[in-house]
């Protein structure tokens, strides 16, 4: 979903997957599509994950979540050189829940764009 600057590919994650659903790609299309019309020269990707799961093995999901939407902007001529990607793990949900929680809703990826 698309929110002023900042752009949410959210729900779109299979709990401990970092391939994108066709919702996920969508949202990266749109991104990309815009991107020229918006003036964006610049993007900030950050993963992120539910609360299942070690601290340790998440940051690695997350960075693996973020790999994945930077490298699908890629294929549609966004330049690496444009884009800043860093993982978040379960550090900063959406919703927070418990420790050990499976949530859809915190397996996303955030793309903010300048």
């Amino acid at each position: 979903s698309l929110v002023g600057s900042e752009m949410c590919i959210r729900d779109s994650f299979d709990f401990d997957s970092a391939m994108l659903t066709g919702d996920a790609a969508q949202t990266v299309e749109t991104v990309v599509a815009n991107a020229p019309i918006c003036g964006w020269r610049s993007f900030s990707i950050t993963g992120h994950t539910d609360q299942a799961g070690t601290d340790v093995y998440n940051i690695g999901l997350s960075q693996a979540r973020a790999d994945a939407v930077a490298a699908a902007m890629a294929s549609r001529g966004v330049p690496g050189s444009a884009m800043t990607i860093t993982a978040q793990g379960e550090s900063n949900p959406r919703v927070p829940l418990p420790d050990g929680t499976r949530s859809p809703q915190n397996r996303r990826v955030e793309i903010s764009v300048n």
